[in-house]
């Protein structure tokens, strides 16, 4: 028996009758407002009939509408109930445990990380999944990963923890990157106004949540003069040491790229700017158990503890 709904459909019917408006349901399922009002509009076309009635700001559904949902809810719960089971046999021959992270995040740990793992779960291979450095947590949401390692200005994050299991990993800080005969490489620290006029070196000209612009340039209202956007860290590292710019990382990121450099990483604010990184994965039994694993790797051999954020980085 052929069917023209999708999971898709399905997917969107729940989230729209549980959130009541189009602008809520599209934040559920991580897709725009216009692609859910057209994967609505696609519903009603091949039933023919509306799912939905407008009343006042809120949608409500249709007798056509519940009897769908009503079916909607049963196929996605057995479908959860049955990927969960088969996510959890015991056989894990050909397994692969797909990680996202951030495209600014420091891969350091990996090497060993992959000698580790492979003794523990000899038959998972790990993959870093380049597609989902621009934004892990989506790819999370949409299976495309299994687990994501994040970031954010707090040890605590917002998640949906009946999906999701979450493991913080470690405290970090972010630092300003000079070349070591910069104009402020000698200051104790950097802020916001230390910018203007300055040439910043980037991985992505369109600024990250809980990242520098928001967390230390916006509150100022300042923002520095020119930008460079670069694709890799390495590539930021080289022009910063070349005195083409000035750029902001974490302390996790300079000690695992910046050695025999002629770098310095200064503290941002007098107070210091912390950051922290966590991993999130599906609530699994199996993939918890790896991704506990690998968070505990991560944890114990990044690159060097923690320094307290008033110490100056020395030149490297």
């Amino acid at each position: 028996m052929n069917s023209r709904l999708t999971i898709k459909h399905l997917e969107m019917i729940h989230a729209i009758a549980k959130a009541g408006t189009m602008t809520r349901a599209a934040e559920s399922l991580n897709i725009s407002q216009p692609a859910l009002s057209s994967r609505l509009l696609d519903a009603e076309r091949i039933l023919r009939t509306s799912l939905f009635i407008r009343r006042s700001r809120r949608l409500a559904i249709s007798a056509p509408g519940q009897l769908l949902l009503s079916s909607a809810t049963k196929i996605l719960e057995e479908l959860s109930r049955v990927e969960n089971v088969l996510q959890n046999l015991p056989d894990q021959a050909g397994q692969v445990l797909r990680i996202g992270l951030p495209q600014y995040a420091s891969f350091a740990w990996l090497p060993l990380a992959m000698v580790k793992f492979q003794e523990r779960f000899p038959n998972v291979e790990l993959e870093i999944v380049s597609q989902a450095s621009l934004q892990p947590r989506i790819a999370l949401l949409r299976n495309e990963i299994d687990v994501a390692l994040v970031s954010s200005p707090s040890r605590s994050i917002q998640f949906d923890s009946n999906r999701f299991y979450c493991r913080h990993l470690f405290r970090d800080e972010f630092v300003a990157l000079l070349p070591t005969d910069h104009a402020s490489a000698n200051k104790p620290f950097l802020i916001a106004e230390d910018f203007v006029g300055e040439t910043y070196i980037t991985n992505s000209s369109i600024p990250d949540a809980n990242r520098e612009y928001e967390l230390f340039f916006q509150p100022q209202a300042v923002s520095p003069e020119r930008l460079v956007q670069v694709g890799f860290t390495e590539a930021v590292f080289d022009l910063v040491e070349a005195g083409i710019g000035t750029t902001i990382t974490t302390r996790w990121i300079v000690e695992s790229h910046s050695r025999d450099r002629k770098l310095v990483g200064l503290p941002l604010n007098k107070q210091g700017l912390s950051v922290h990184w966590s991993a999130i994965c599906s609530r699994n039994q199996v993939i918890e158990e790896q991704a506990e694993f690998l968070s505990e790797l991560i944890s114990t051999h990044r690159v060097s503890p923690h320094r307290n954020h008033t110490e100056r980085l020395p030149a490297v």
